[in-house]
């Protein structure tokens, strides 16, 4: 059974425009059911379909119309299937470690 997303309950007051650009991971489908637990960026909401469009760090989801680099049409997921991840993430750190190398570079 698919698992509860904690945004659901502790910040269902956002607003649709709170998580743009947000880091996010999906949970709770159903349909997709292989997609949860995956990390991504909120980068549009479907106002018609109420529904996020969220581009994987995999690179799934991500229309090049809309100027976003990846493959496949867009994910779009209700945002009570959308649990915002912290700050200070492995991920983060990598990042911040790549720019880092980068400074040091030039």
């Amino acid at each position: 059974a698919p698992t509860m997303c904690r945004v659901a309950r502790a910040r269902g007051s956002l607003q649709p425009s709170d998580l743009l650009g947000q880091r996010v991971r999906l949970c709770g489908l159903s349909g997709r059911a292989d997609l949860n637990g995956q990390i991504g960026t909120v980068r549009s909401f479907d106002a018609q379909k109420l529904r996020h469009a969220v581009q994987l760090d995999t690179g799934e989801g991500a229309r090049v119309a809309d100027g976003w680099h990846g493959s496949g049409p867009p994910i779009l997921v209700r945002q009570s299937n959308l649990e915002m991840v912290e700050l200070g993430t492995a991920a983060t750190a990598a990042a911040r470690r790549d720019e880092m190398l980068r400074a040091e570079r030039y």
